[in-house]
């Protein structure tokens, strides 16, 4: 496995890539005129890399014999064509790209991997360092989402051992809870099992008594505020009573319009006084009914 590229290491890929010139680069040139040429391909072009002219031992350049013009060096390649068994050397001019079929002579490129790395190489290392810097940067986001998310996961752990404590807290104090309820019940149930009893031996007193008292039918009348449910052993003796009474009240009340032969002789007056105690007895007898049949008559 490959080891990261260093700080080190990069600073010094860095330092190179500044010292040169800055790319891209491309392939120029002319095939009778030095071959092909690398050079800078924005404003300002420079030459990377080119051929130089033969000089004599006087500095001068070498004339060729026969057309007296300038005798130009040229680049050579390491190359191998495509069923070739071994690599060799190439000049730039054999391997060189015309610009179109009308001129050849006019370089564009160079048909060699060696040539096309070197055109490219100084891109290459811009581009690769640009993707370095682009990664390192995304992968210190990477680190800070992480911390991020182990701070969060420190706290949903902390949130979770909170949330078990309360969780078991409560289980425990639903437990008690259930408990004391239960005893609670209990008591209700054995209070009001006593207040019934209270209420039968009061219901009794007031039925067998001749004047049970306003205290003991205020009682009574609280009792059954308090315990409507419960049952009253002496409601059906009561309604008797009180139908007994209610049939004595439309007994007296049919009386009334029946004057007796013998009061016939007596003043209007007497007549209408006596339609008037009949009257009020039929409402007192209703009344007193009323009164037994809630159990709250008041001894005569």
């Amino acid at each position: 496995m490959t080891a990261p590229l260093s700080p080190q290491r990069e600073a010094e890929i860095r330092t190179d890539l500044d010292a040169i010139p800055a790319p891209p680069w491309r392939w120029i040139g002319s095939r009778h005129a030095g071959g092909p040429q690398l050079v800078t391909d924005h404003s300002g072009r420079q030459y990377v890399l080119r051929a130089a002219k033969p000089t004599d031992h006087r500095g001068d350049e070498i004339l060729d014999p026969e057309t007296y013009s300038v005798v130009y060096g040229d680049l050579e390649f390491r190359d191998q064509h495509k069923g070739e068994k071994y690599s060799t050397m190439r000049s730039g001019d054999a391997l060189a790209i015309g610009r179109t079929e009308y001129d050849p002579d006019s370089i564009v490129g160079v048909a060699n991997p060696v040539a096309r790395w070197l055109e490219a190489s100084a891109q290459y290392a811009t581009d690769l360092l640009a993707e370095v810097a682009r990664l390192r940067a995304e992968l210190e986001g990477f680190r800070e989402q992480r911390n991020a998310v182990f701070k969060t996961n420190e706290e949903l752990l902390a949130r979770v051992e909170r949330a078990g404590l309360a969780r078991l807290q409560a289980e425990n104090e639903t437990r008690t809870i259930a408990r004391e309820s239960d005893a609670l019940r209990a008591r209700v149930a054995e209070l009001e099992n006593a207040l019934a009893a209270t209420g039968r031996s009061l219901s009794s007193f007031i039925f067998d008594s001749d004047d049970p008292g306003t205290d003991a039918l205020g009682a009574q009348w609280l009792y059954h505020q308090a315990m409507p449910q419960a049952d009253d052993p002496f409601a059906q003796p009561r309604a008797f009573r009180s139908s007994v009474f209610s049939e004595a009240a439309n007994v007296v009340e049919a009386m009334d319009g029946h004057t007796p032969d013998g009061h016939r002789e007596r003043p209007q007056s007497y007549l209408d006084g006596h339609s008037d105690g009949l009257q009020d007895a039929a409402e007192a007898l209703e009344k007193l009914a009323d009164q037994v049949a809630e159990g709250s008559e008041a001894a005569s």
